[in-house]
């Protein structure tokens, strides 16, 4: 059988026998324990540790006879013994024997005044006074108890509820991350798509400006030319106009090649319809390529615009998910109780310091001389 049990139903069976049987009071001892301090039939007690026997008048005399002290449970005579307060009204308390009739009302273990009983010093039982306010601190205790489960089961419950409404967040958030990422590396595409026409363009325009600076500057040395050669020729009046046609062709060949790099296609038109033509043909060549330039560049300023926005709504939605998610993997204690107050601020004022606790998120240290913040972690 268990030890406990046996335990049980020993003092059981004990505290039935002493109810059954009137044994005679003896100061200092307990009323579970009268049975053990009652006189034999040759007027004789033993010793509880069994290793003495001395008349039973000698209990309480005022002198330790037994090596355990049990034959002085009423008298501060052994210094290992020790003196039953019954306290009615109240609990009873075991106290050592020294600290009977010592002269000091124990009220705290002996609060009906027993252990004091030589007249030295009158302690007036306080027991049912002491019973009241014990019965008001006991009271207190377990409405402190109550509003403490309650205030336990409501961090729970927010706990749980505030831990539901973050993993939906977060699973939200990362699904939003996702899908505005998505959208965003498309638009990149895009744009780079264009960028690409952009230059395109933008190489079609530089190749059209050397080739136009080009024709510009060779029709420009022609012209010069001719002119002053137009000015000679007129101080030639003895030439006929045959001559002077030769002299003109010859100089153009002779000038074509001195300021024209070798290579260079000269078109000769027959007519200047033929001139016109080609010039308009060219004039619609660039002015499509313009148009789609300004249509493009028109273009990617709006997309540049909405792909830096958008930038910043997917790294949002990316900090938001990982603080979400940082929160939601941290220690919050057992059953995460501590869920419930992430963010709330409290402060210790100590002699020297201030300190500032942010639960989840940071703890603060504040100086009081010098006015100045550390952050701890």
């Amino acid at each position: 059988m268990n030890i406990k049990y046996l335990s049980i139903i020993s003092s059981t069976y004990i505290s039935l026998i002493n109810c059954a049987v009137h044994f005679e009071r003896i100061y200092g001892v307990a009323d579970e324990d009268l049975g053990k301090y009652q006189k034999t039939p040759d007027n004789l007690f033993h010793c509880l540790d069994g290793n003495g026997v001395i008349p039973y008048s000698s209990l309480n005399d005022d002198y330790c006879d037994c090596a355990d002290g049990s034959d002085e449970p009423g008298t501060p005579a052994c210094p290992n013994s020790k003196f039953y307060c019954e306290n009615h009204g109240s609990k009873g308390n075991f106290i050592p024997s020294s600290r009977v009739n010592d002269g000091v009302c124990d009220y705290e273990l002996c609060c009906d005044g027993s252990d004091e009983y030589n007249g030295i010093i009158i302690c007036p039982d306080r027991c049912e006074e002491m019973a009241r306010i014990e019965e008001r601190e006991k009271t207190k205790k377990i409405l402190n108890y109550v509003m403490s489960f309650q205030k336990y089961q409501k961090m729970l419950v927010n706990s749980l509820a505030n831990i539901t409404l973050d993993s939906t967040t977060f699973l939200e958030k990362k699904a939003m991350h996702l899908a505005e990422n998505e959208k965003l590396d498309k638009l990149k595409d895009k744009i780079k798509h264009l960028e690409e026409i952009e230059k395109e363009s933008k190489d079609f325009y530089k190749s059209l400006f050397r080739e136009l600076r080009s024709e510009y500057r060779v029709t420009r040395a022609r012209l010069i030319e001719s002119v002053k050669d137009i000015i000679k020729l007129k101080n030639y009046k003895n030439m006929d106009q045959v001559e002077i046609d030769n002299i003109l062709n010859n100089y153009d060949e002779i000038y074509l090649k001195e300021i024209v790099p070798e290579g260079t296609e000269i078109k000769e038109y027959e007519n200047e319809d033929e001139l016109i033509k080609e010039e308009e043909e060219e004039n619609r060549l660039v002015q499509e390529k313009r148009d789609i330039y300004n249509s493009i560049r028109s273009e990617l300023t709006t997309l540049r615009v909405e792909r830096n926005d958008l930038d910043r709504t997917v790294r949002g939605y990316k900090r938001e998910a990982e603080e979400l998610e940082k929160k939601l993997n941290m220690d919050s204690g057992k059953n995460d109780i501590f869920y419930s107050i992430y963010g709330e601020t409290f402060t210790l004022n100590t002699t020297d310091y201030i300190y500032t606790f942010i639960w989840g998120k940071e703890i603060k240290q504040k100086t009081k001389k010098r006015r100045k913040s550390y952050f701890i972690r």
